[in-house]
């Protein structure tokens, strides 16, 4: 699996929100994987939430990110046809 960073936020020691783009090239999909975690308070575990996309579903939800998206895609694939 290849993944990419689209987004990603520190919010601190604790907290966290992400976008990745992960493309496996045994099956060529691409799919976007947008969420959070957090660390439980008093404890050394975390816990989140995620969501998953399809490249199409991801462009509609969240068009602010469609120009990274675009330049991540070229680029996994100029790395994968090397």
């Amino acid at each position: 699996m290849i993944t990419r960073r689209i987004y990603y936020k520190n919010k601190g020691m604790d907290n966290e929100d992400y976008i990745f783009l992960d493309y496996e090239p045994k099956t060529k999909i691409f799919i976007v994987r947008k969420g959070y975690s957090h660390k439980i308070s008093g404890s050394l575990k975390w816990d989140g939430e995620e969501d998953y996309y399809t490249l199409d579903e991801f462009r509609k939800k969240y068009p602010e990110y469609i120009n990274k998206l675009e330049q991540l895609i070229i680029d996994i694939q100029k790395e994968v046809n090397k």
